[in-house]
């Protein structure tokens, strides 16, 4: 306060003429005072001057009259006629706007005015700014991001999103997205580590393990590939927590408060399967779902319907015989639909959007990509399937010496360019299915052929083993194979093969179930620390075969009989449904103990 009285005293002495005399001892108005014995004036002096000045330049209230005594006799001054106490209001603290209610007792304390002074109100503000805290966006933007230290267990809003976008650290986007770092080693505001840090905590507790900077991606809509956002990290991995070391496994090199440089640590993470099966996509799902209770509503507006859409979508392909269209193919739609996302949180932050479209609002592109593999490549395929099945494979020869090319077919008169080109296109897919068919049928030959030929050479010396192949149909070598295809010595064999693991035996039982070529059961076993999400399940055998089922009752949770009391329906939690098998693919008239 005295440093800044001192120097609103020196600019009054500067603007006003003859004032400060320069000389060649004397330039400025602490020489001045120096000279003229101003600065052996007491303390008490120079704090009274000072407050006088600051009153002047409006920085605080001017002085009250002096107040009459609250008792009826008169003080020991006033009786001995001198001037008496003076009662002065309070002064509020520097930085604090002063109000016309802040003098007591209806007195207005700035003299009539209904507020500060121009000059107190940007020293305020002045005052304000040096001690807001700053995230490297505007005010508005800091204040959203301070209020996350109050958010708690709710919902993060849209203009919080859109504030947390700017704050994300650059170490943690791009390549190094797909690593758990520690938001909180990072320049992340402490409120938003904190939240992201709470939001993993309860993933964790439901099996999933996407890393905070995958977290903190998803709520703020930076959900693009160019972000490192990445899909299948929210996959729903049973049983690693267990295996999950609370030790630091790497450290990477991160910018620090200050300007410095800091490390980062990084936690392991588990392996994360290829979503190309019905198990993982639905894992897969599920963590997109748990992550969604704690983003903005608006942002997941429709994300439910979204992954309807793309169920029906695969159900209507493979009614269809469209063959190519897989879980991989529903992953890269995925991908493509958080890009558009991300690209919508982008012009709504820069006001071009009003309001987020919902999720279940496809965008156009993937809007007719989804719509040309259930209706147009139906028809097509119908159409060159129709047309190749009256015609024999021919398998095109090249000219050999000066025999002619065969001449181009006559060219429609009165076509136009559209139509010419569309009829190229079609006789050149024409051309190639009938190539494939006549390398198909030539392949076909050569594979006899050859067969002929082994089974004309002298047998090899057969090992007494059994040939495994030969037992599951896929045996190639007829007599020339080495191991026995005697149906006595594959038996005995697996009579008297025993897994030494657990698994293994699973494994095995797996592969000799009943009608593996069946189109409902998954590509691979599903291993036991992954939960099953299909139907084909419900089949009974395969409800032997797979470990997430042991131990519970067919007849019960199939079939539906209730009054079962077998041996495991009265082991304890032989009633409940199996945890690894999914809810949605239990009977509707299932009951037992949830």
């Amino acid at each position: 306060m005295k440093l800044l009285a001192m120097r609103i005293r020196e600019c009054q002495a500067r603007s006003t003429p003859g004032t400060v005399v320069r000389d060649g001892d004397t330039a400025s108005p602490d020489r001045q005072r120096q000279r003229s014995g101003a600065a052996d004036r007491t303390g008490d002096a120079a704090d009274s001057q000072a407050s006088e000045l600051m009153r002047n330049a409006g920085l605080v209230p001017p002085r009250m009259p002096a107040m009459p005594a609250m008792s009826g006799g008169a003080s020991e001054a006033q009786q001995s006629g001198g001037p008496g106490p003076v009662w002065q209001p309070p002064v509020p603290p520097y930085g604090m706007p002063h109000g016309g209610a802040g003098g007591g007792n209806g007195v207005d304390m700035w003299g009539g005015m209904l507020g500060p002074p121009p000059m107190a109100a940007a020293f305020y503000n002045q005052m304000y700014e040096m001690n807001r805290p700053r995230y490297g966006g505007t005010r508005q933007e800091d204040a959203l991001i301070e209020s996350f230290n109050d958010r708690g267990q709710a919902p993060i809003t849209v203009p919080m999103a859109l504030a947390m976008r700017s704050a994300i650290p650059g170490d943690v986007l791009n390549d190094r997205a797909p690593l758990d770092v520690q938001l909180r080693d990072t320049v992340m505001p402490g409120g938003i580590s904190r939240k992201v840090e709470m939001v993993a905590s309860e993933l964790k507790d439901e099996e999933f393990f996407p890393g905070e900077p995958q977290i903190a991606l998803f709520l703020s809509g930076k959900t693009g590939r160019a972000d490192g956002f990445v899909p299948s990290m929210f996959q729903k991995m049973t049983g690693w927590s267990k295996h999950r070391s609370c030790s630091t496994e790497d450290q990477v090199e991160v910018a620090a408060k200050g300007g410095m440089r800091g490390r980062a640590a990084v936690r392991n993470l588990p392996k994360f399967p290829v979503v190309n099966s019905m198990e993982a996509y639905e894992n897969m799902v599920e963590g997109f779902v748990a992550v969604s209770h704690h983003a903005p509503a608006e942002m997941v507006a429709g994300l439910r319907e979204f992954f309807s859409i793309q169920r029906k979508h695969y159900q209507k392909c493979s009614k269809a015989g469209l063959t190519h269209v897989t879980y991989s193919t529903l992953y890269s739609d995925l991908c493509d639909r958080l890009d558009k996302c991300s690209t919508h949180v982008d012009r709504r932050q820069v006001g071009r959007l009003a309001a987020l479209p919902r999720w279940d609002d496809l965008p156009r592109d993937l809007s007719a990509a989804m719509v040309l593999r259930e209706q147009q490549l139906k028809q097509i395929l119908d159409a060159l399937r129709a047309e190749g099945g009256g015609q024999a494979a021919i398998e095109p020869t090249a000219p050999t010496g000066n025999t002619p090319p065969a001449a181009a077919p006559p060219t429609p008169t009165g076509e136009t360019r559209k139509q010419r080109q569309a009829r190229e296109k079609k006789e050149a897919n024409e051309a190639k299915a009938k190539l494939g068919d006549a390398r198909k049928a030539t392949a076909q030959t050569s594979t006899v052929t050859k067969r002929t030929v082994d089974d004309k050479k002298t047998p090899a010396a057969r090992n007494a083993g059994p040939c495994f192949e030969f037992a599951k149909g896929r045996c190639n070598r007829g007599a020339q194979c080495r191991f026995s295809h005697d149906q006595a010595v594959i038996d005995q064999a697996k009579t008297n093969y025993q897994p030494a693991a657990v698994g293994a035996q699973w494994a095995q039982k797996w592969s000799d179930r009943n009608e593996p070529d069946r189109q409902t059961d998954p590509p691979a076993r599903v291993r036991g620390t992954t939960a099953i999400a299909g139907a084909w399940i419900l089949a009974k055998d395969r409800w032997s075969v797979c470990e997430q089922t042991q131990g519970k009752c067919f007849a019960r949770h199939v079939e539906c009989k209730h009054d079962c009391n077998c041996s495991l329906c009265q082991t304890p939690n032989g009633k409940k449904w199996p945890s690894m098998v999914a809810v949605r693919v239990r009977p509707a008239a299932w009951q037992g103990d949830d």
